[in-house]
């Protein structure tokens, strides 16, 4: 994956040619809106080689109903599941559909890029926010439990979802082992009909930890009753509460390091948010309320304002400040740096290159038997490390390509004999003087 940070003076075009890379490719990658003005600082993803969706991580989306046809479509490509947001309930285990669109059309464009559409099931009052009293009483009451998972069954077996998601949040601390009983029996009865079970859990650091976001989540034994979670790595900075990043790197790996002690690595999912906010200074706790906004949007205000965007190197996450009629604003947001330092957790905490695919292909090499599968392996292992960390595998490669071509280049300019009549040390020291010329 590779970055540039612009400076001043730069143009999406000046860019272009000074990397050899497409104008048009660089405004697309990027999300960048007429007339492509760019902010001193923005961070954009340079990627010369057409981009192929290849899923060698499953990656998940959330998205209401009333998402862009065209956004989606041009998502899908690179999404394992869609969890279509979101269906509600009643105190009685009655199932609600989204309130904000008919998500019927979703499915079977989700179905048309191989993706797994999951219905998304969370406990909203009539307020819109959620509802600890919905939970409550849906898990406490055995009628109404069998009520709800039976009205789930019904949807996702006429509408075609293949999983569902539970986002419960706010769950009372006297609720916590019924809440999760109730997911132990949820993720039975989907397993029994060949369906799947997510949960989302809020962004514990211990197991003791105090908080009405934590107390009601039990790791470990939700962890054992779902097929996966989901990690709710953000909303370190929200609506209401101070400046900060939405989702800081040290704060995240905290989160992941606890999770590992009581999750199997290969169920959990990594929560990346794909917004930011926008505070108005100075500060005030229970009167301020910043807004939400996209990233798309925190670099358009960057640009309209004139803002510098700046890079904080301990949350790993961009921000900016700006004045406007007067009143200071202070923005958080997430960019593609953001994002890399986040993948990189992946193989930081659940490698996947395992010794013995290398031990493996050495008795394949000597013999000359299976040495095609035992390659692949090799092969399909490393495109799994790039994608997990951010990186193009095929990119990846045609520069290696091209490292090594350059190489070899100075080493024949340099030889002054036939390369045949060297002797391998005289070689290797050749090649040694065309590298250190790189640096």
């Amino acid at each position: 994956m590779e970055i540039y940070v612009v400076k001043p003076g730069d143009s999406v075009d000046s860019i272009a040619q000074e990397l050899d890379a497409d104008a048009g490719q660089i405004i697309y990658d990027n999300q960048l809106v007429y007339p492509y003005e760019l902010a001193v600082g923005q961070a954009l993803l340079i990627n010369r080689f057409r981009r192929e969706a290849v899923r060698a991580v499953m990656v998940s989306g959330y998205a209401y109903p009333f998402i862009s046809p065209w956004v989606l479509e041009q998502t899908l490509p690179f999404l394992s599941e869609l969890r279509v947001f979101s269906y509600g309930f009643t105190l009685y285990g009655d199932l609600l559909p989204p309130s904000y669109g008919d998500d019927t059309w979703m499915i079977p464009e989700a179905e048309r890029f191989g993706t797994q559409p999951v219905l998304t099931l969370t406990p909203f009052g009539p307020d819109g926010n959620f509802n600890n009293q919905l939970i409550h009483s849906v898990v406490n009451n055995a009628a109404y439990t069998d009520n709800l998972i039976r009205n789930l069954l019904e949807v996702m077996g006429e509408k075609g979802y293949r999983g569902v998601d539970i986002d419960f949040e706010y769950i009372m601390a006297q609720d916590r082992d019924a809440f999760t009983a109730f997911v132990w029996q949820v993720a039975e009865a989907m397993r029994g009909a060949g369906y799947h079970t997510s949960v989302a859990l809020a962004p514990k650091t211990s197991a003791g930890q105090t908080g009405l976001l934590y107390e009601g989540k039990d790791y470990r034994g939700l962890g054992e009753a779902a097929d996966y979670v989901l990690l709710m790595t953000y909303e370190w900075g929200y609506t209401y509460g101070p400046p900060m990043a939405v989702a800081p790197l040290n704060q995240v790996r905290r989160v992941v390091e606890y999770a590992l002690t009581e999750i199997p690595a290969e169920k959990i999912d990594l929560g990346i948010p794909n917004y930011g906010y926008d505070w108005p200074l100075p500060y005030e706790r229970g009167v301020t309320k910043a807004d939400t906004i996209g990233n798309v949007e925190a670099v358009r205000i960057a640009v309209e304002q004139g803002a510098e965007i700046r890079f904080d190197d301990v949350a790993q996450s961009p921000y900016f400040t700006y004045t406007d009629n007067g009143i200071a604003h202070e923005v958080w947001f997430e960019d593609v740096r953001s994002c890399r330092a986040k993948f990189a957790l992946l193989p930081e905490y659940a490698p996947v290159l395992q010794p013995q695919e290398l031990e493996e292909l050495k008795p394949a090499l000597r013999e000359g038997s299976n040495v095609e599968e035992e390659l692949g392996d090799l092969l399909f292992i490393a495109a799994k490390i790039a994608q997990m960390s951010g990186v193009d595998p095929e990119d990846a490669l045609h520069r290696a390509c091209d490292k090594f071509d350059g190489r070899f280049r100075r080493v024949e300019s340099t030889a002054d004999k036939p390369l045949g009549e060297y002797t391998e040390a005289e070689l290797v020291e050749l090649w040694k003087s065309a590298k250190n010329k790189e640096s």
